[in-house]
């Protein structure tokens, strides 16, 4: 919920997804039973490797972390 190691949570249950994906809802396809849990769950797999390949971003905890603080440019003093 709070972003804090994102990518590494969407690897490992990417691979229960398309269990899920392959062995439970792809046999029953040519029935006529809806097909809303497979499109569901065909989605959330999708949307876990989006994030595990690009992450949770810029509100996340892991952005705020791996943010490297940029040194300040000192600025030159006016002369009045």
């Amino acid at each position: 919920m709070a972003g804090l190691a994102t990518r590494l949570a969407a690897w490992i249950q990417l691979p229960i997804l398309l269990g899920a994906v392959f062995y439970v809802y792809m046999p029953h396809m040519a029935t006529v039973e809806p097909r809303q849990y497979f499109e569901f769950t065909a989605l959330v797999a999708f949307l876990l490797f989006w994030i595990g390949v690009f992450g949770a971003g810029r509100w996340s905890v892991d952005y705020l972390i791996s943010r490297k603080r940029e040194p300040v440019a000192a600025t030159p003093a006016v002369a009045h």
